[in-house]
């Protein structure tokens, strides 16, 4: 049995859409069966795993330890700040893998 992660989102212009979309490729690419949903608004009562410091994907997307971001008004995110998004869904899945018990190193 997998670990489960629902990446959940509000985009209003699309570009949270795009980092939503690169976060559940990078959870999927370590075996977590992923569900992507957009809702009308932010959801809670969830956990949130940040990135921190912990990989130069992090560092080249401008260094947001607390989670990958795009201003909506800079248009498409960029191939760097995608690649820090799927960073953080590996990284979100490894936890879960953890927290489920199944952790893998």
């Amino acid at each position: 049995m997998s670990v489960k992660v629902a990446v959940i989102y509000h985009s209003a212009t699309g570009a949270v859409h795009q980092l939503a979309r690169a976060l559940a490729e990078g959870a999927g690419k370590t075996g977590a069966e992923v569900r992507l949903r957009r809702v009308p608004e932010l959801a809670r009562g969830s956990v949130i795993v940040s990135p921190g410091f912990t990989d130069p994907a992090v560092y080249a997307a401008g260094g947001n330890p607390y989670g990958t971001a795009h201003p909506g008004a800079y248009g498409a995110p960029g191939e760097n700040v995608l690649a820090a998004a799927r960073y953080q869904g590996e990284r979100l899945t490894g936890i879960a893998k953890r927290l489920k018990g199944r952790a893998v190193d």
